[in-house]
C-alpha cells in the first residue's frame, strides 16, 4: 500500500523533489571518490618518480665523489669530493619536494571527499 496517499499534493511534490536530488548527489559522490582515487594514484606515482630521480642524482654524486687521480692528492680531487656532498644535498631536497607535492595532491583528493559530506 502506498504511504503517500494521505499526503497533500504540495507534500507529494516535495517528495518528488527530494528523490530527484538524490541522483545528482550519488553522481557527485562517485565523481569525488574517483577524483580521490586518481589523486591517490598520481601522488604515489609522483612520489616514486621523485625518489627514483633523487636516487639517480645520489648515485651520480657518489660516482663523482670517487674520482681519484693517478698522481696523488690534487685540488681536483678535493673539488670532486665536495661536489659529491653537494649532489647528496640535492638528493635530499628532491625527496623533500616529492613528499611535499605528493601530500598536496593527496590533500586535494581528501578535500574533494569532505565536500560531499557538506
Amino acid at each position: 500500500m502506498d504511504d503517500n496517499i494521505l499526503l497533500l499534493p504540495e507534500e507529494k511534490e516535495d517528495l518528488n523533489v527530494n528523490k530527484s536530488k538524490a541522483k545528482p548527489l550519488a553522481s557527485k559522490i562517485i565523481l569525488n571518490w574517483s577524483l580521490f582515487g586518481a589523486s591517490l594514484i598520481i601522488s604515489i606515482v609522483l612520489l616514486i618518480m621523485f625518489f627514483s630521480a633523487a636516487d639517480s642524482i645520489k648515485t651520480g654524486g657518489l660516482d663523482i665523489m670517487s674520482i681519484e687521480s693517478v698522481g696523488g692528492k690534487t685540488l681536483e680531487e678535493a673539488y670532486y669530493h665536495g661536489l659529491g656532498y653537494i649532489y647528496e644535498g640535492y638528493c635530499i631536497a628532491i625527496r623533500a619536494s616529492g613528499v611535499f607535492c605528493s601530500s598536496l595532491l593527496l590533500l586535494f583528493g581528501i578535500s574533494r571527499l569532505k565536500n560531499v559530506k557538506q
